[in-house]
């Protein structure tokens, strides 16, 4: 923007405002990816597929198979119910490098 006034650009340049160094590396990262994303062909399926997996994984798995361990507890039942397991934990550690 040489030769030009403050706030104008020259025929043929972008406008761009002065940002932060850190909000033109995310500007110039979310054009690479958006640009990217344009270009695919396959890959858009791909993408597809791994949104499904991690849905089941986080979703579904949690909702039906993963319980919450603590989840009937209260603040005190949870608190006592964790330091009885690290205590265990460090128990058997410390019984299995005794021998």
């Amino acid at each position: 923007m040489r030769g030009t006034a403050r706030g104008a650009a020259a025929p043929g340049e972008t406008f761009e405002p002065m940002a932060s160094p850190l909000l033109r590396l995310a500007a110039s990262v979310w054009r690479f990816y958006r640009d990217g994303f344009r270009a695919m062909t396959w890959g858009r399926a791909v993408w597809v597929v791994l949104l499904v997996k991690l849905f089941v994984i986080f979703v579904v798995l949690r909702l039906f198979v993963l319980r919450p361990a603590l989840g009937g507890l209260d603040a005190g039942a949870r608190s006592a119910a964790v330091g009885d397991t690290l205590g265990a934990r460090v128990a058997d550690e410390a019984a299995r490098m005794a021998k």
